[in-house]
């Protein structure tokens, strides 16, 4: 199917130059960053979020 007439929500076309930018930046910050990295760097705060979360909700908190 042609890019043409893909069918993006207007999100992905909205948040396109932002990321572009960030990838952009971290690339010249970053010149030996790979998508390993990003993808490490990701797992890692997902898990320490939910570990949060977990720590929180197990002292009485709730700070959602």
């Amino acid at each position: 199917m042609p890019l043409e007439q893909s069918r993006n929500s207007p999100v992905r076309n909205f948040l396109q130059k932002p990321v572009d930018n960030l990838a952009s930046f971290l690339v010249k910050k970053f010149p030996d960053l790979t998508a390993d990295h990003i993808t490490y760097a990701g797992t890692t705060l997902a898990a320490l979020g939910a570990l949060l979360r977990a720590v929180s909700e197990g002292l009485g908190q709730d700070y959602s």
